[in-house]
């Protein structure tokens, strides 16, 4: 089984059934974008606006999307927006209760046959966050953080290049991991002066060694979302443990960072708890459940421009990834 997740090859469309009518606080807008990240979409509005979750860069979406002011529609190649209807509710994160799937894939005569004969309502799949979830540099950072090293992991955090940095962000932190240390020239430098780091770096500048409180003043969304990551990191390791422990003639692929039992069975626990340590929940983040294993429904196959479409419906937060990395190793059994 071979595919590829692109604009042209994967789609995913939000199924909810928001309860719209003529009037209300908020307008309600189906959005469509193709090959735009969550944030290049977000950004592209000039009022406050509100999803129901994040969806895929690498593939032509439709979601949900309502804001306290009126929006202009959009019929572009790679963007549109049809009003829909008013609502006296905010759409809330998680407001979907399924997404819908399509992926094109290439599959020889043997692993047709046995998915026509797949039955999904006995196929369990460990719930695993996708890659998509998590950049290189979270299980270092996550290390660092839960061995108490603040100031290795405030440079590390700081410091540490990424493959979304912008020539600007590598640039800043070219200079910060060079005058490390020199907090007032590095406060006062061209790239810094004027940007929210400047803060952080006058707190360090007069409070010398007090690294872990210095990410107070860090940029909270990005440090939300590194801490976030690595919460999802140690849910993945909980959840592959339990799969090898429970489930033992498993099969294996790297979901994330590393090589995961992909089945899941009866015998897990429905839910598995992550606890937020100490500096996770001084940074505003709270313990969170999420199911141990999920069943795809719906899943048909059908010929499409010589290749074959599957499609299938997935629940709220479950990946399609992940599904997908499991369906392409059962075939092979």
């Amino acid at each position: 089984m071979q595919y590829e997740l692109a604009p042209e090859t994967f789609y995913v469309e939000e199924i909810a059934k928001p309860m719209l009518k003529e009037n209300g606080r908020y307008f309600y807008y189906l959005m469509m974008k193709k090959g735009l990240s969550h944030k290049k979409a977000e950004d592209s509005f000039d009022e406050k606006v509100y999803f129901s979750g994040r969806k895929d860069k690498n593939a032509t979406t439709v979601q949900w999307v309502c804001s306290e002011q009126e929006l202009e529609e959009a019929n572009e190649e790679d963007f549109g927006l049809r009003f829909m209807g008013k609502c006296d509710e905010k759409l809330q994160i998680g407001a979907h209760k399924q997404n819908f799937f399509k992926v094109l894939a290439g599959l020889d005569k043997d692993e047709i046959k046995k998915l026509r004969r797949f039955r999904q309502k006995d196929e369990k799949v460990c719930n695993y966050f996708g890659e998509q979830r998590f950049d290189e540099r979270v299980p270092e950072f996550a290390d660092l953080i839960g061995k108490g090293g603040y100031e290795n992991a405030l440079k590390f955090f700081l410091t540490e290049e990424s493959k979304f940095d912008s020539e600007k962000s590598t640039g800043m932190k070219e200079l910060i991991l060079k005058n490390w240390g020199r907090w007032k020239e590095i406060r006062e430098s061209e790239l810094i002066k004027g940007t929210g780091k400047e803060r952080l770096f006058w707190f360090l500048e007069n409070n010398e060694g007090k690294f872990k409180d210095a990410f107070g003043w860090a940029e909270r969304k990005s440090l939300a979302m590194m801490l976030k990551a690595a919460q999802s990191l140690r849910f993945n390791e909980m959840l592959d443990r339990m799969a090898r422990e429970r489930k033992p003639k498993n099969f294996f692929a790297v979901v994330d960072i590393k090589e995961r039992a992909l089945a899941a069975s009866n015998a897990f626990t429905r839910e598995l708890m992550v606890e937020a340590n100490e500096f996770e929940k001084e940074s505003g983040l709270e313990n969170f459940e999420r199911k141990s294993f999920f069943i795809a429904e719906g899943l048909k196959l059908r010929d499409k421009e010589g290749l074959q479409e599957l499609s299938f419906y997935l629940p709220k937060g479950s990946y399609a990834t992940v599904f997908l990395i499991f369906l392409k190793e059962r075939l092979k059994e």
